[in-house]
């Protein structure tokens, strides 16, 4: 049985700025629940409300993506794991709870095995992005944990940043955050509307691993495998490389990146592309 704590409070509570919370060390983390909201019932997705969420260890960020990446990615792997909230958007009892999760619990082989062990001089800290303007602000939460079996080893490490983007289609030889043990990539559509709509992954001058995969031929894909992809008229694009089997596939990346993706798109596109990279491997 998983144990549930509320977390410890976070050292401030303000709007236009990251806000840290600490965890204790001495606990295996499987996930942590946060708790937002504001006197005007302002929603995640929205953006209005809370922005980048960043997970840190003594080591370094092993995490970093906004509030709103967050509950869409989670959103891919069930209903259960969309974005939960309480109350009546647009008044002051409304509450929504972004998940963060460690351990892996769509994974019917080893649901826990990838929880974090926090032995001591771990130092796992949460910053919440409070967006400037907000009214009276509410961040708390809790967590679920189990005891510590070993040191933090093997975690699921995500890195979001901007991408280049120009023309009809680009060909990247390296794409940030792409290393170790890659499970997925998620392409979001730009501020224009303009989508990743066919994706082609190659190893090396000639080996072929992914074949102008279309956006709507990956959606069936990734239905195929009881996942839930983006269906909007501009999609999010989720290269899914652990959709057969979570932990146990995806795609390794060597130091020296042997791999080229090419994204074709809706429209002629210029200017960045937000993505977020989700791999396997040591903490930073």
């Amino acid at each position: 049985m998983l144990l549930r704590k509320q977390l410890p409070a976070f050292q401030t509570v303000t709007a236009g700025k990251k806000n840290s919370c600490y965890i204790p060390d001495g606990v295996k983390v499987h996930k942590i629940v946060l708790e937002v909201g504001d006197a005007n019932g302002l929603d995640v997705p929205s953006g209005n409300l809370i922005g980048d969420i960043d997970v840190w260890t003594a080591s370094g960020i092993q995490r970093n993506s906004s509030a709103q990446k967050l509950v869409q990615v989670n959103s891919i792997r069930g209903a259960q794991y969309a974005l939960a909230t309480s109350g009546t958007p647009g008044q002051a009892a409304f509450r929504s709870y972004p998940t963060i999760h460690f351990a892996t619990p769509w994974d019917s082989k080893n649901r826990d095995g990838l929880a974090w062990n926090c032995p001591p001089g771990t130092g796992l800290r949460i910053d919440v992005q409070i967006v400037a303007g907000v009214t009276t602000p509410v961040l708390q939460g809790w967590y679920y944990y189990s005891p510590t079996d070993g040191p933090l080893a093997l975690i699921e490490k995500w890195f979001s940043s901007p991408l280049q983007i120009s023309g009809d289609s680009n060909e990247h030889s390296k794409l940030p955050g792409v290393k170790e043990f890659l499970q997925s990539l998620h392409f979001f559509p730009t501020a224009a509307g303009i989508y990743v709509d066919e994706l082609t992954v190659k190893r090396g001058p000639g080996s072929v691993l992914w074949d102008a995969v279309t956006h709507l031929q990956n959606q069936v894909s990734m239905k195929q495998n009881d996942l839930q992809p983006d269906t909007v008229a501009a999609p999010r694009y989720d290269a899914m490389f652990d959709e057969e089997d979570p932990q146990d596939s995806g795609l390794p990346v060597p130091n020296d990146q042997t791999y080229t993706f090419k994204t074709s798109y809706s429209a002629s596109a210029s200017g960045t592309m937000d993505i977020v990279a989700v791999v396997l491997g040591k903490p930073e």
